[in-house]
């Protein structure tokens, strides 16, 4: 158990109900049939719905490290794709994933390099952690509404992941969920996650835009840190937590409006070049006088007066401009 092996509990002596049908080994649990293994040489495979009568519910660490696999069927059967099941089949380009799975776990699709596409029914409730970590080739991918949390690294370093969309039924996005997904230019963060983890988004470096909805709380620490080329962010008024460092380094966002009831915020919550807009004697207020932060006091929702000009930007106090950070 502590080293993720495969495992059968039964009574000494008693002959475990383990089947091979196709190459495929099989274990019998509850009436079901779970795929522990297969033949790592083999290229095609085809899933059957049942092995001996007993339909076929879960794959486990079946087709890890099958670096032939170029083709597989799954049945209608299948409730969970589970623990490693295709980690490291490094020419597994596509697969269809069957409406009647509900669980995409751990590691499932981890390192499989040649993947371009995946659409995630909305039977999918969750996305375990490191589930398509690593999936260097993957461009597209689609999540119905349905899943309700994406896992920790679940599709970190995707590098050409030009594009997700996140359904309103997802709740939680796990620490670096998305690190390192450079090809992502925005991203639209629905009102029912009610936080966003801690790396969620870092080391983004195509990701020019985000957008937080309505309802989300937190923004984790480091959530958004080192996407250089981030300009445009809108934080909405439900947020009341801006983790450490959650937009360091991310020198191209000039200035970003703090609601007035963030109560948690940090001197290095933003890159030293962001202008702080704040509302007067709020908490982000006070942060910023007394860690020397740029920032701008307005009324919440007024546009500050902030403009950038021959890669200089500037904002207008008292009719005058006052030049406050230069393009290095």
């Amino acid at each position: 158990m502590e080293n993720d092996l495969l495992y059968y509990v039964t009574e000494e002596g008693v002959t475990p109900p383990i089947y091979t049908n196709g190459g495929i080994t099989y274990f019998i649990a509850n009436g079901e049939a779970i795929a522990v293994f297969f033949d790592e040489s083999a290229t095609e495979v085809t899933i059957p719905s049942a092995v001996n009568g007993y339909p076929v519910t879960e794959l486990r660490n079946t087709f890890y490290n099958c670096y032939s696999l170029t083709s597989v069927t799954l049945p209608n059967s299948l409730k969970t794709i589970g623990n490693k099941a295709f980690s490291n089949c490094s020419k597994l380009a596509s697969i269809t994933i069957p409406s009647s799975v509900t669980s995409i776990e751990s590691k499932a699709f981890f390192y499989c390099s040649k993947l371009t596409s995946i659409s995630i029914p909305s039977s999918v409730t969750s996305i375990g952690d490191n589930a398509f970590d690593h999936c260097s080739s993957l461009t597209s991918v689609s999540i119905q509404n349905g899943v309700k949390s994406i896992g920790e690294w679940a599709f970190s370093y995707c590098g050409k992941l030009t594009s997700i969309s996140i359904p309103s039924s997802v709740t939680s996005i796990g620490n670096s969920a998305f690190s390192g997904c450079d090809s992502l230019t925005s991203i639209t963060i629905p009102g029912s996650v009610t936080s966003i983890g801690n790396s969620a988004f870092s080391d983004c470096d195509g990701l020019n835009k985000v957008t937080i909805q309505s309802g989300v709380t937190s923004i984790g620490d480091s959530a958004f840190s080192s996407c250089s080329i981030l300009a445009n962010v809108s934080i909405p008024s439900s947020v009341t937590s801006i983790g450490k460092r959650a937009f360091s380094n991310c020198n191209k966002l000039i200035n970003v409006s703090i609601p007035s009831n963030v109560t948690t915020i940090y001197a290095d919550s933003f890159a030293t070049n962001t202008i702080l807009v704040v509302s007067e004697n709020s908490y982000a207020h006070t942060v910023a006088m007394e860690n020397d932060l740029l920032y701008y006091v307005i009324e919440e929702g007024v546009t500050p007066p902030i403009y950038t000009n021959g890669g200089i930007t500037y904002f207008i106090a008292n009719g005058e401009a006052i030049a406050v950070f230069f393009d290095e």
